[in-house]
């Protein structure tokens, strides 16, 4: 039986056509605002997308959904900057090969107790490196890794009240579903009999699933102070660690980038912890800048 003919390539629209042309004359920033004020059309062409986060991986936040569950891109995006992977959908800031990509080493934890990042939140070209580079150490180092570890850059949620700050604290959800603003239907999903949280659900919700999680396994947080201070969502983050009554373990520093050996000093801190049977549940400081230059000393230990 002869094979059918395939049916004819669809020709590019004008828009998609002079996007292409134009993005190729782009440096990464002009790459990054040419998608960003594109026709939808643009943003939901696959050539386009990959186009644009060759350039700049943080053009991912623009792509269509099903760009943004699309292989391929992501890979594409995660390879060129590995903070883009928040911006994924479809399970895939989960998948191995674009963690991996993403400057990840990927071992599953098999120690029962759970930990939870909390890092300063940012936004494209407002974003730290700090943070992600934080992440990345902590994959490597034979203890941290052995613990599951929820980490926010690798989802983007959305915010439970639309017309509020993402961190603003006039919206009173703490992540429980009866401050939050969606619904259970929003938040949780049924996962292997198990109620886990949506891919769609609120981030302060999402985030105290995982501290209770944490909390219950016997484990704990850490969370980044970077050079600046807490952010606004780090603050809200300690607010519900406390509610949870979740250990927490907060690094500062001297530095606005990351020592080689900072995360052996937080690695330290969190196995003496266990070692000593977990007696001491109050916030614990960990400084992990430089020694050698000035800095602030905190107590070792304060209530959190």
């Amino acid at each position: 039986m002869p094979c059918l003919p395939c049916p004819p390539k669809e020709e590019k629209s004008e828009q998609v056509k002079a996007f292409l042309k134009k993005v190729k004359q782009e440096d990464f920033w002009g790459a990054y605002y040419l998608f960003e004020g594109s026709a939808p059309k643009v943003k939901a062409d696959k050539d386009c997308a990959l186009a644009a986060v060759r350039k700049i991986g943080q053009a991912l936040y623009y792509a269509s959904d099903e760009l943004k569950a699309d292989k391929e891109v992501v890979l594409a995006a995660v390879t060129k900057d590995g903070t883009a992977l928040k911006f994924a959908l479809g399970g895939l800031n989960q998948d191995l090969d674009c963690l991996k990509a993403a400057g990840f080493d990927v071992v599953e934890g098999d120690r029962p107790e759970k930990a939870i990042l909390s890092i300063k939140f940012g936004l494209l070209a407002e974003s730290s490196s700090y943070s992600i580079d934080f992440a990345k150490a902590m994959s490597k180092d034979t203890f941290l890794q052995q613990f599951k570890t929820y980490n926010p850059t690798m989802t983007s949620k959305p915010n439970c009240r639309e017309q509020l700050d993402y961190t603003s604290m006039d919206n009173h959800c703490r992540g429980t579903l009866e401050s939050c603003g969606l619904p259970r239907e929003k938040n949780l999903k049924m996962v292997a009999d198990k109620e886990k949280p949506a891919e769609k659900s609120c981030w302060r919700f999402t985030f105290r699933f995982h501290q209770q999680e944490s909390k219950d396994t016997g484990g704990f947080m850490i969370q980044v102070e970077e050079l600046t201070g807490l952010g606004a969502g780090q603050k809200l983050e300690t607010e519900m660690a406390r509610e949870v009554g979740l250990k927490v373990f907060r690094t500062y520093t001297n530095e606005s980038h990351l020592f080689p050996y900072a995360i052996g000093k937080i690695s330290k801190a969190v196995e003496e912890w266990y070692e000593s049977g977990c007696a001491n549940t109050e916030l614990e400081n960990v400084f992990i800048g430089d020694t050698t230059e000035s800095f602030h000393p905190r107590p070792k230990y304060e209530a959190l």
